[in-house]
């Protein structure tokens, strides 16, 4: 298996990995197998040369994607943030980030380092800002132009608000209106912040 794996041709393991993300995805939301197959094929299609950009794509997959999802608190404050709908896009993916828990240690001590603080969201903004990071994807070779890097930096904005959304929900026990302020909190950090890219320091 591992030989064979060595040997296989990128084109190869590129439908294998749209495959595997199609039934992960499929079994969360619910698809049917013929919708799971038609999103792998479509992702393919993107990912390789098959003519399909991000656009066409989120035309036809948009609806799939988002038929489950009822609109959150962070979608909402995201929507006033960037004039836009777009923080569902990420769900999904961020609710796997989530559920594996690598973040869940960093995310309550920097809630508690801020509450300690007195009200400030810096730290829980350090701690989201790496998790967006950790699924946004960037073009090979660091070659992006500006408007390439400006649309990077808000798409991960936008799972930055959509992850700490989920994970005030989780692991912050407080009224919804308080989880609320604490997203416009960490948005307010994320806009005083020189980049979103750089470490912010707790």
């Amino acid at each position: 298996m591992r030989r064979a794996a060595q040997h296989a041709s990128p084109k190869c393991l590129e439908m294998h990995l749209c495959q595997g993300l199609a039934e992960r995805w499929g079994r969360s939301l619910g698809w049917s197998f013929r919708e799971t197959l038609r999103f792998a094929t479509g992702l393919n299609k993107l990912l390789g040369d098959g003519g399909t950009d991000l656009p066409a794509f989120w035309q036809e997959f948009g609806p799939l994607l988002l038929a489950n999802f009822m609109p959150c608190m962070g979608c909402k404050v995201s929507e006033r943030r960037f004039g836009d709908t777009n923080a569902c896009s990420m769900r999904t993916a961020v609710k796997e980030l989530v559920d594996t828990g690598m973040f869940d240690k960093a995310f309550k001590d920097a809630t508690r380092a801020d509450d300690q603080a007195g009200g400030s969201s810096r730290n829980a903004y350090a701690v989201c800002n790496d998790a967006a990071f950790e699924l946004i994807e960037f073009p090979s070779g660091g070659d992006e132009d500006a408007l390439q890097s400006e649309q990077i930096a808000t798409r991960a904005q936008r799972t930055l608000v959509c992850f700490a959304e989920h994970m005030l929900e989780r692991h912050y026990e407080r009224a919804p209106a308080v989880i609320q302020a604490q997203l416009v909190r960490i948005l307010e950090s994320a806009a005083t912040s020189p980049s979103i890219e750089e470490d912010v320091p707790s």
